[in-house]
């Protein structure tokens, strides 16, 4: 993801993503830079896409992802995965195991790879 680009947020809710913040889905495309390429053990990366960000309370502009990528949900960073897979006792909650086992499109998750 590079660039930037200001738009507002929105509040949505899945079961199988929960309540969360986020910019407006996009679509691949919009973007001809973006492309897919196979990753680990079938995973694919999808990139790079223009940064969304919000304005905070406090004024700062900050990074949200989008709803969607190509019709697919996004959890949330891929480094808390294991977070959003696991509850604090170790239980998998009901949303995260339907969001990997049920559904024509399996979630995603998002990582920032630009630099300061």
């Amino acid at each position: 993801m590079s660039n930037t680009n200001k738009k507002e947020g929105k509040w949505v809710a899945n079961w199988k993503t929960g309540y969360r913040y986020t910019t407006n889905s996009i679509r691949s495309t919009n973007y001809p830079d973006a492309t897919k390429k196979p990753g680990h053990l079938g995973s694919e990366i999808w990139g790079p896409y223009k940064k969304k960000y919000v304005k905070s309370v406090f004024g700062q502009m900050l990074f949200r992802e989008p709803e969607k990528v190509d019709d697919v949900p996004i959890l949330c960073r891929c480094r808390n995965i294991y977070e959003y897979m696991r509850s604090n006792n170790g239980i998998i909650p009901v949303g995260a195991f339907g969001a990997v086992a049920v559904g024509s499109k399996r979630p995603a998750c998002w990582e920032d790879a630009a630099t300061i």
